[in-house]
């Protein structure tokens, strides 16, 4: 039951972050007159950075270990060129041309 609650709130914090990210990412696009491509590349570079501090103190391994394999960094390009930047940046893009609720449905 406690994995239950925990997944739970889980759950409803996702939604609830996803929610505000999109009503603050039209507040900034409108408001302060901020560029998708400007929001999208530190979206992208300060959760990469959180996510290599947080895999170096809950591992104690090296963050660094996934390049010494060739088709470990090639897969990680890969997804993060043709999967992450191009629906962030289409997201994003749509909420500038539209607003945040059309983008979600779209």
């Amino acid at each position: 039951m406690k994995n239950r609650k925990r997944g739970l709130f889980f759950v409803i914090s996702g939604g609830i972050l996803w929610g505000a990210s999109g009503t603050s990412a039209e507040y900034l696009f409108s408001g302060l007159h901020v560029s998708p491509n400007w929001l999208v590349g530190i979206r992208l570079f300060s959760a990469g950075l959180l996510l290599l501090v947080w895999y170096g103190v809950t591992s104690g391994k090296s963050v660094f270990d996934i390049w010494k394999k060739k088709s470990s960094w090639i897969t990680l390009i890969l997804f993060a060129f043709l999967g992450v930047l191009p629906s962030q940046w289409t997201y994003f893009l749509a909420i500038n041309y539209g607003n945040a609720p059309t983008a979600t449905v779209l």
